[in-house]
């Protein structure tokens, strides 16, 4: 019996596992490209685009930083260089608002939402891929040296429908 539920246990997290690709907003292929119109980089202030195109490229559609941030400017994706979320309504991904607090974060990711927090007392965005029970593990585009946040530290989320499985 005990064998049985390790291996359903194992299936399980294999089949739930979700391994979008980290991508680094000061990576010299595109760390100097303006951001949307401007007038910051993409290593300056490009943590919530870099996170989005860690997303999208984890659901199969292939936008590095420097692919995505061309995609939103043909897209109506930026005011400026501030991100607009809804744009991304065409590659699949419909947003659906921001939640506040961990319940509801919580369960916007338990729902197989795709869910990008904002985290650093709300000065840098990063893409939740797994909920440990105390926080996020998360694809963090900043040299901050973590790919951990606890759920303390979140201050907001966006959230995405799935937009693949």
């Amino acid at each position: 019996m005990f064998k049985l539920i390790v291996i359903l246990a194992l299936s399980f997290a294999v089949i739930n596992a979700w391994n979008p690709p980290r991508y680094r907003q000061c990576d010299s292929r595109w760390a100097n490209n303006i951001l949307g119109y401007g007038p910051a980089t993409i290593c300056r202030a490009g943590c919530l685009m870099s996170s989005v195109a860690s997303m999208v490229t984890g659901c199969g559609k292939n936008f590095d930083p420097a692919a995505m941030n061309n995609w939103l400017k043909s897209h109506g994706g930026f005011q400026g260089d501030g991100y607009i979320w809804a744009p991304l309504s065409a590659l699949g991904f419909n947003f659906q608002g921001f939640v506040h607090g961990t319940a509801a974060v919580k369960a916007a990711f338990a729902s197989g939402k795709r869910v990008i927090l904002n985290v650093r007392g709300g000065h840098h965005w990063v893409l939740a891929v797994h909920d440990t029970g105390s926080g996020f593990k998360v694809n963090d585009p900043g040299d901050f040296g973590t790919d951990f946040y606890p759920y303390d530290q979140i201050v907001t989320a966006g959230v995405y429908s799935a937009g693949c499985s």
